[in-house]
């Protein structure tokens, strides 16, 4: 949805030439993206707390040059800075969005930029032949998941205590990605559920996760009510619906497949 057509006024003073006045009152067309979210589990002092949208401009020259940043690169931010650059509220730090309304942000930004036609090598689960497929970013929608407070509120299926649970902002996805990297770098044992749970557990049975009990109990809570939190979080977190019918062109099976990000979605080779 273009937000900006009212903005384009012709300055009064001083006068333009007249082959120079469209360059001088162009202004970039903006966008306005829903929010999978819709601004529910951000806190009060957060500027997308009840926000069911955001808008944002389409990309020029100035984000190509971001993309192409190596430096931005090779410190794993230049998304970030993308984004950062999209937004017209500069009140919202890019870091502090929940990673479905950054995805949403993403496809919006990379639909605007380049079309909704995205290419990309998916596998047959029928036959595993390795196929590129062309996926329509205008048919990505937001899951349809009811979203409040209760949806965070849940009791275990093998201890039946009950647990609280908040869902992680781009910030926290990546502290939790470097915490991951550091123990197993330090040579201890995969602990990337249990760092994962510590993360996002907020209570359990009324005790907050502040307490070092339940950090403890975290660690040695039996594995199905672990795998049932993590599902209960992946099930309930807003986000893009990445999933597509793809017919297979080997088998013509036809299926559902997940959309696989690769370093073409920014970076199209065509």
């Amino acid at each position: 949805m273009r937000q900006n057509d009212d903005r384009l006024s012709k300055p009064e003073a001083p006068k333009v030439p007249q082959s120079n006045a469209g360059l001088m009152n162009y202004v970039v067309p903006t966008e306005v993206v829903d929010l999978p979210s819709k601004g529910v589990f951000y806190p009060k002092d957060h500027p997308l707390h009840n926000q069911e949208f955001v808008e944002i401009k389409h990309m020029t020259a100035k984000e190509e040059d971001i993309l192409t940043s190596t430096s931005l690169i090779t410190k794993g931010v230049v998304l970030d800075h993308l984004i950062q650059s999209l937004l017209l509220d500069k009140n919202i730090n890019a870091r502090t969005l929940f990673t479905g309304d950054r995805n949403a942000i993403l496809v919006n930004a990379r639909m605007n930029a380049y079309g909704s036609d995205y290419k990309a090598s998916s596998i047959c689960s029928e036959c595993s032949a390795m196929t590129d497929t062309t996926f329509d970013l205008s048919k990505m929608k937001s899951k349809e998941d009811s979203l409040d407070e209760e949806s965070l509120r849940f009791v275990l299926p093998k201890t039946e205590f009950a647990v609280t649970i908040r869902f992680l902002t781009v910030h926290e996805e990546g502290l939790l990605e470097k915490e991951v990297e550091k123990r197993t770098k330090m040579g201890f044992p995969d602990s990337s559920l249990t760092t994962f749970l510590k993360f996002i557990v907020t209570s359990v049975d009324g005790v907050s996760a502040s307490d070092g009990f339940i950090s403890q109990f975290l660690e040695n809570m039996p594995t199905v009510d672990a795998k049932f939190i993590k599902k209960q979080y992946v099930d309930s977190k807003p986000d893009v619906d990445f999933s597509q019918e793809v017919e297979c062109k080997s088998c013509s099976h036809t299926e559902r497949r997940e959309m696989p990000i690769s370093a073409d979605f920014f970076w199209p080779q065509s």
